[in-house]
């Protein structure tokens, strides 16, 4: 189901009578008025993907969409949020299944901001970069460049049931 609307107030979402046999898709466009400055609650049991809080963009006439998808009807719902303004440097999204070492290579020189990473869900972030190939690894924080063929190792422990991060970049 797709739907629009035009938020002139905070909204608090809620669903009745959602089938429990078949996993649910809901997008949701919501676009500020030309106050803006309003919110969107979700229903108990959200967990947020990406790294997000499923937070709309609160400038008058920002939209945002919204994808809400439930697997056991409507008891647990799981959310996205997208800006949709045009971004020139787009995040790094990660949903780690469980403890243990991610990696990322990267093919162009990019900046990330290990100090603002957003993250939600139970786990611990270590990162680490490589300029070798991986052969070795050292500890990084705060603003970090990553060249091409660096590799950033992001080492989760004290995962528990899920775990989302998004790691903004700023060049």
């Amino acid at each position: 189901m797709v739907a629009y609307g035009t938020l002139t107030g905070d909204v608090t979402l809620a669903f009745t009578n959602v089938p429990a046999s078949v996993p649910v898709m809901v997008t949701v466009y919501f676009t500020q008025n030309a106050t803006g400055g309003y919110t969107v609650s979700y229903p108990s049991g959200t967990r947020y993907l990406y790294g997000g809080n499923g937070a709309v963009n609160p400038a008058p006439s920002a939209t945002t969409a919204i994808t809400l998808f439930t697997l056991n009807g409507g008891t647990n719902w799981h959310v996205v949020a997208v800006d949709t303004r045009p971004s020139r440097i787009d995040p790094f999204h990660v949903n780690p299944p469980a403890n243990g070492d991610y990696y990322i290579v990267f093919d162009i020189l990019t900046v990330l901001d290990l100090a603002g990473v957003l993250k939600n869900g139970t786990g611990t972030l270590a990162y680490a970069k490589s300029t070798n190939g991986g052969s070795s690894f050292a500890s990084v924080s705060g603003s970090t460049s990553f060249a091409s063929g660096d590799i950033l190792k992001i080492t989760v422990t004290s995962f528990s049931d899920w775990l989302s991060f998004t790691i903004p970049r700023t060049a």
